[in-house]
């Protein structure tokens, strides 16, 4: 089967599986935490600071792994395995300690998932000249599908049951890793006398990760509650999926036509198209939008998320030194990983009585990222 599938469209495929989980994931499982007993205090800690902080540590280890061994998809396999069985755990778990625990290794096992799938991406773009974005859509697509599936089951099934389909979703991932992408060893640049970290700290790379982690971290109040406090004003869960969608569908076009970008459009345009939508876009949300300006909100989603995304991408597909890809989009991770674990842990300390008002820090954090773009204009230049 690999045989007549070209590597972008087998890459495609492997993005579109993983992020199912994910299209589930995000949005819903503060509902079903919610519907176990636990406070929006106690989701955000479970969804939000602790898992990321948890994260942030594994994804260095998992990206060293997989650089040093030249086996990203060994990696990824174990990763999806591991993940199938903690979700079958994370199924019979209840009470706030039990289920703390189960999320949290269950984002060990999703930590290495994003950035080696795009590690393979851009080892992909070097050695054929293609176009990231294509592939990376088709990841987007999966996600608004596991949106508006989890989205509807929650109005056909009781709130439990969600977790059956995470466990399908992960099934999935673990079939795709085992069918779409094959463990040929590739061998590894890392020399003794440049060490890892040394060599990554090229200044337009530290700048565009950093003001990435910014933009990107500045989304933390709406992936750890943004569906209970639409839960909580009332909107339906397939109206819940749909307003996840919208922004995504949106990511898939702005990623899938990313191929067109003139030749001038650096990682510098477009972190500055980010940040800045992300500024407009919380400082609606601090106002509980409804219909359009709700609706429009969402639209945002597919500048203040991939407008950043890209921008990154650029800057570790020219920047990042041969053989350091999967540990620069560690990097990247691990950088996002801590503003957006401030950030919800903010949010859920914040939530109780502030309302839509808990975005306005979050438009803070997406003005530090224009800020931090625009004091290293002049070293991003060389990330085209």
């Amino acid at each position: 089967m690999l045989a007549y599938l070209s590597a972008p469209v087998r890459i495609g495929f492997l993005y579109a599986a993983s992020f199912a989980v994910f299209g589930i994931s995000i949005p819903f499982l503060p509902l079903w935490l919610q519907g176990r007993g636990l406070s929006p205090e106690e989701i955000a800690i479970v969804v939000g600071a602790a898992p990321v902080l948890v994260r942030v540590a594994a994804t260095p280890v998992f990206a060293e792994l997989a650089d040093r061994s030249g086996r990203p998809v060994l990696i990824l396999r174990v990763a999806a395995a591991a993940g199938l069985g903690l979700y079958l755990w994370l199924a019979g778990s209840q009470g706030f300690w039990p289920l703390f625990m189960a999320v949290c290794l269950v984002a060990v096992a999703a930590s290495p998932v994003v950035p080696l799938c795009d590690s393979l991406a851009v080892s992909e773009m070097r050695t054929r000249q293609t176009a990231f974005g294509p592939a990376r859509a088709a990841g987007s697509g999966a996600f608004i599908a596991g949106n508006i599936l989890a989205g509807v089951a929650i109005a056909l099934m009781p709130i439990g049951n969600l977790i059956w389909l995470l466990v399908a979703a992960q099934g999935l991932a673990l079939a795709a890793t085992l069918v779409f992408v094959t463990d040929a060893a590739r061998a590894s640049t890392i020399h003794a006398k440049a060490p890892p970290t040394r060599r990554l700290l090229v200044p337009g790379l530290v700048v565009a990760v950093a003001a990435t982690a910014l933009i990107q971290g500045s989304h933390a109040t709406y992936y750890a509650l943004g569906s209970v406090h639409w839960r909580a004003l009332d909107v339906s869960g397939p109206m819940i999926g749909v307003l996840w969608a919208i922004g995504v569908l949106l990511e898939i076009v702005i990623l899938s036509w990313s191929a067109r970008l003139p030749a001038w459009v650096d990682a510098r345009h477009l972190l500055t198209v980010g940040a800045t939508a992300c500024i407009a876009r919380w400082s609606v949300m601090a106002f509980d939008p409804t219909g359009p300006m709700l609706v429009l909100a969402q639209v945002l989603h597919s500048l203040t998320y991939s407008a950043a995304y890209l921008g990154v991408m650029r800057a570790i597909a020219v920047l990042a030194p041969r053989g350091l890809e999967a540990r620069a989009q560690g990097f990247a991770s691990v950088m996002q990983g801590i503003v957006m674990a401030g950030g919800m842990a903010l949010a859920g300390q914040l939530y109780t009585g502030s309302g839509g008002s808990i975005y306005l820090p979050m438009a803070a954090l997406a003005a530090l990222g224009l800020g931090t773009t625009l004091l290293g204009w002049r070293m991003l230049r060389s990330a085209p």
